[in-house]
C-alpha cells in the first residue's frame, strides 16, 4: 500500500468569455431519442446524446490560447433529458480537457544568442530563470522570435470532471480524474437550438492535487 499527498487548499481556475476568446462547443450529429415515439415536439423523458464520435468538440481547432491558457482539449460528452416540455433539459455532462498555462517572457536579443550558443536546445533566458524555462521549452515550449519574447507553457494538467444540472443556469461540477480529482464549481454556457452548439463557456473550475 502506499499513501498519497493531497494539498488541502484547491488550484482553482477560470474561463469566462469576459476575459477570454469565448469557447464555442459543436457537435456534428448528436442523437435524439423519441421515447414515447410521437415524433413530434420534445416531450417527457426524451434525450439528446452526444458522445464518442458525436461528442462535442471546440468549434476552434486545437490547441488554442486564451488570455492565460494554452487548451489542448476541450470535449464534452451530454446526455440531456427532457423534465418538462417547454423547459430547459436536465443534463449530465462529461468534460475531458488537457491545458497547461501560459507564460511569457521579455528579454535581450544577446541574451538570446549567447545562451542559445552555451545551451544548444534553449532559445533565451535569463540565469535566473534558464532551469524553469529549458523545462518548459522542452515539454511545452512554443517560442516566438517576434518582439523578442518567449512565449512557453507550464502546470499542464489534463483529466475529466462532471456537471450536473437544469438550465436555465450554471451547472454544479461534482468531481473529477485525473488531475482534476475531487473537482468542484460551476459551468455555464448559452445553448443556440438552431446550431446545436454551446456558445461562451463559462468555467469556474476548481480541484485538489496529488503528490
Amino acid at each position: 500500500q502506499t499513501e498519497t499527498a493531497l494539498t488541502t487548499t484547491p488550484t482553482c481556475i477560470q474561463i469566462s468569455p469576459d476575459t477570454s476568446p469565448p469557447i464555442d462547443l459543436v457537435s456534428t450529429t448528436p442523437v435524439f431519442v423519441d421515447l414515447d415515439g410521437s415524433g413530434g415536439l420534445p416531450t417527457i423523458g426524451d434525450a439528446s446524446i452526444a458522445a464518442y464520435s458525436n461528442q462535442y468538440q471546440p468549434t476552434t481547432t486545437t490547441p488554442f490560447l486564451t488570455d492565460k491558457f494554452k487548451i489542448q482539449r476541450f470535449d464534452m460528452q451530454a446526455v440531456c433529458t427532457i423534465l418538462e416540455f417547454g423547459q430547459a433539459p436536465m443534463c449530465q455532462l462529461e468534460f475531458n480537457v488537457k491545458y497547461c498555462q501560459r507564460i511569457l517572457l521579455a528579454t535581450h536579443k544577446y541574451e538570446f544568442e549567447s545562451l542559445h550558443k552555451a545551451e544548444g536546445s534553449v532559445e533565451g533566458s535569463t540565469t535566473t530563470h534558464k532551469t524553469r524555462l529549458r523545462e518548459s521549452v522542452n515539454e511545452y515550449g512554443n517560442y516566438e522570435h517576434r518582439n523578442l519574447q518567449f512565449s512557453g507553457c507550464q502546470r499542464n494538467r489534463e483529466g475529466k470532471f462532471m456537471a450536473t444540472g437544469t438550465g436555465p443556469g450554471k451547472y454544479a461540477i461534482t468531481g473529477g480524474i485525473g488531475d482534476f480529482f475531487g473537482a468542484f464549481g460551476t459551468v455555464d454556457a448559452t445553448f443556440d437550438v438552431g446550431t446545436q452548439q454551446y456558445n461562451d463557456i463559462d468555467l469556474n473550475l476548481c480541484y485538489y492535487i496529488l503528490h
